[in-house]
């Protein structure tokens, strides 16, 4: 080789303790999406279809149906992106070890140097292997893990959210003309489902409010790696927005009835195409519910090294990297820089790179 092993200088920049409390609230979303928000939403929502019957109350059973699934996906979710990070937590701490052990392999005395040198040893033994992280996908124009937010707090977006029922991933339910089909409803039960989703959405945009400034922090105070949640969070804020359209949606039935003479706790029936007009004058769309998509969490960037700057050895690959100056020879052009009209002397610089692991194929080093 070319030069001595250096060891790294350099800490690993990991915030431990933003890492625990990020952990912490991951877990607790998690558990209050599996366990709160599914029991709470699927009791408000049976006691809805308490004598709901017509096609708006089949559309409904459709949508909370899909909204309790993928509740309990985004919960499973958030507790994967909780398991990551602590993956890449002890990635860190192991890495921080490796560089610990090379500096202190660089502070050996002349007699500790001699003794390695007869026993053979050319470096300390480091951590080889760590946990497996997952990596995001390949960029592509077209997909994103996250996307740009309105601004704001997260309950102002979620409250946007509700007036914003115009989503063209859903499909508009037709009920057909006047006298075509009729639906049935107590508009106090419907009003159940719409206080608890509300009540509910509050509740998860709190912590997840939380989440997002702990997440800030973590990530302004560590630079090794990069772990993304964003997509999750984005789909988590969608989650709760699809949620509201929902409960604006049999609230303003319930209305409706209660505007067309309805008792408030009393069963009563009417023609749908009525509460169609009602509902395209109140700008709620009734529109069929499609299955979320959820970006699990990835980290990026944190790589596993013996704790050597220059070390040709990859610690997390065990592939071998060496480069070697074959020839150079002093150049006696220049050429000039066109971005800030420096002047620069080149020169011919023959090098040869060695690969352990071969890239090519038929499996031979190149």
């Amino acid at each position: 080789m070319s030069e001595e092993y250096k060891a790294s200088q350099e800490d690993v920049h990991f915030d431990n303790g933003r890492a625990d409390q990020l952990m912490r609230q991951l877990r607790e979303a998690s558990e209050y999406l599996h366990t709160t928000d599914s029991t709470q939403r699927s009791g408000a929502r049976d006691q809805a279809m308490t004598e709901f019957a017509g096609p708006y109350a089949d559309l409904f059973a459709h949508n909370t149906e899909t909204a309790l699934r993928d509740g309990k996906r985004l919960g499973d979710a958030l507790s994967d992106a909780a398991n990551e990070l602590q993956k890449y937590k002890e990635l860190a701490r192991l890495e921080q070890e490796n560089r610990q052990k090379a500096r202190d392999w660089d502070k050996r005395d002349f007699f500790q140097q001699v003794g390695d040198s007869w026993s053979g040893k050319k470096k300390p033994e480091t951590h080889s292997t760590g946990p497996s992280l997952r990596t995001p996908p390949p960029a592509t124009e077209s997909s994103s893990q996250g996307g740009e937010g309105k601004g704001g707090s997260f309950l102002e977006n979620v409250s946007d959210m509700v007036m914003d029922t115009l989503d063209p991933a859903r499909k508009n339910i037709k009920v057909g003309g006047p006298g075509v089909s009729k639906t049935s409803a107590i508009p106090d039960n419907l009003d159940v489902y719409f206080n608890q989703a509300r009540t509910l959405s509050e509740d998860l945009g709190k912590k997840l409010e939380s989440i997002q400034k702990e997440y800030q922090g973590f990530m302004e105070n560590t630079s090794w790696g990069q772990f993304d949640i964003m997509g999750l969070l984005k789909a988590t804020g969608d989650w709760v927005g699809k949620n509201m359209e929902d409960a604006s949606f049999v609230h303003v039935i319930a209305e409706a009835f209660r505007q067309a003479g309805a008792s408030s706790n009393m069963v009563a029936t009417y023609d749908s195409f009525l509460i169609e007009e009602i509902l395209a004058k109140a700008g709620v769309k009734a529109q069929e519910r499609k299955e979320l998509d959820i970006p699990l969490a990835t980290v990026a960037g944190a790589d596993l090294t013996s704790g050597f700057v220059n070390d040709p050895v990859n610690a997390a690959t065990g592939n071998f990297i060496e480069e070697e100056l074959d020839l150079s020879f002093p150049g006696t052009g220049s050429g000039t820089c066109a971005w800030n009209g420096c002047t620069t002397a080149w020169r011919l610089r023959i090098l040869m790179k060695y690969h352990r692991v071969s890239l090519v194929p038929g499996g031979h080093p190149h």
